[in-house]
């Protein structure tokens, strides 16, 4: 009698570890447990295996179109030649008008140039975006430029004071030594 992990069950069910604890905990799989360990023995499991079968999942919408999209452009991917011709060399796909994508996709996946004109809106609001960044940006460096400037006349101003005031630190005993003897 072999026995296996968790892991190992799950895999040959094909389920998740946590499907299988689920399976474990309902009695539909029995365990051995061992020392805080749970072992599935193989020939149970291949018993147990046969009845189980995992439910399938209805099909989800969104990966149904994106199936359905990314055929439509493997296909159109296959359509375009390896090798250039001597008429097209390369193929501009930004050049292809809205009448020659609906007729190379399929009317069911219309909404790829709907998505196409919203991405290109996107692109054009990003652009504008960026330009006003970067008028904020040269902004902000003329004003951290004037700051800098203002910065540099406060030092200046400040050594001035301290070189000032020591000097009439300094000349204050000499006034008053010339007022007390004069």
């Amino acid at each position: 009698m072999t026995t296996l992990d968790r892991q190992q069950a799950a895999n040959i069910l094909g389920v998740s570890i946590r499907t299988l604890d689920r399976y474990i905990k309902s009695g539909k799989i029995p365990v051995i447990r061992k020392n805080r360990r749970i072992e599935i023995s193989r020939e149970s499991l291949e018993i147990v295996s046969k009845k189980l079968k995992p439910k399938k999942r209805k099909p989800n919408v969104i990966n149904k179109i994106k199936k359905d999209v990314s055929q439509t452009f493997v296909n159109f991917i296959k359509q375009i030649p390896k090798e250039p011709t001597k008429d097209d060399k390369t193929i501009n796909l930004t050049k292809l008008s809205k009448q020659e994508l609906t007729k190379t996709f399929s009317t069911d996946s219309k909404y790829i140039i709907n998505y196409i004109d919203s991405l290109q809106s996107k692109l054009n609001s990003n652009k504008t975006y960026i330009q006003d960044l970067e008028k904020k940006l040269n902004y902000a460096k003329f004003q951290s430029q004037n700051l800098n400037k203002k910065i540099r006349m406060e030092r200046i101003n400040k050594l001035i004071f301290i070189v000032l005031f020591f000097i009439l630190l300094f000349l204050q005993p000499v006034f008053w030594i010339l007022t007390v003897y004069n």
